[in-house]
């Protein structure tokens, strides 16, 4: 099985760009913003800023989950001139697709059950590895989401490959990149974690093509 090959081609307009390393943090009883921010040692802008829909700073839930910025970690703020970004020819074929993570299946693609949502569909293969790995975009393109999910896949990136094809990866530590940024096959676009509805550090990996998830066993290359 192939598919026509696709030159991705990216233009950057003349602006800045904020890039903040991301991390999650659940609400304790008795937590504020304000007291969030100096025990974690960050600014409570950043914060208000990682979390627009934070309605009320002072009324959080025990058990919320909001976005962090990781501890020390300094907004740096880059200057795009106007270019034109190519990246590189891919050929969407059987088998050619990389590896998010070199670790082991703990869940493949179909039905299955789980103690935590019963008997269900897993449109998804879940590889597991230590915390922190590096989780690699499988092919070229553009990142179209990078955002915490709030349906149970936590911090998740998704990459368009152009030609109606996608990849997906959910449960990250921390995401690597920004919305709108090329991003080449291998480039790490997170750290893998377990973050959402995860019982243990593992990425959620999916592939899209027109909007229905593919089994990615049949694209992945054989290892």
């Amino acid at each position: 099985m192939s598919f026509k090959p696709l030159l991705v081609v990216l233009a950057l307009l003349c602006g800045t760009s904020s890039v903040l390393a991301r991390t999650s943090y659940t609400v304790k009883a008795g937590d504020t913003l304000t007291q969030i921010a100096k025990k974690q040692g960050i600014n409570i802008d950043a914060i208000r800023d990682l979390n627009p829909r934070l309605k009320n700073p002072n009324s959080l839930k025990v058990g919320q989950k909001i976005i962090l910025p990781t501890k020390g970690a300094k907004k740096t703020t880059t200057q795009k001139t106007a270019q034109k970004v190519t990246i590189k020819r891919v050929s969407y074929s059987a088998r050619s697709w990389l590896w998010p993570v070199n670790g082991r299946i703990t869940s493949g693609y179909g039905y299955r059950n789980l103690w935590i949502a019963g008997s269900n569909f897993h449109a998804a293969i879940d590889i597991a590895a230590a915390t922190g790995t590096p989780v690699r975009a499988s092919q070229s393109g553009v990142v179209k989401t990078a955002k915490w999910d709030s349906s149970g896949f936590g911090f998740t990136v998704v990459v368009d490959h152009g030609n109606g094809w996608e990849t997906r990866y959910s449960h990250n530590s921390r995401i690597m990149v920004n919305v709108g940024a090329p991003v080449q096959a291998g480039q790490t676009v997170a750290l893998l974690g377990a973050t959402g509805a995860a019982t243990g550090p593992h990425v959620d990996f999916r592939i899209y093509h027109n909007g229905r998830e593919l089994n990615p066993m049949t694209l992945l290359a054989s290892r």
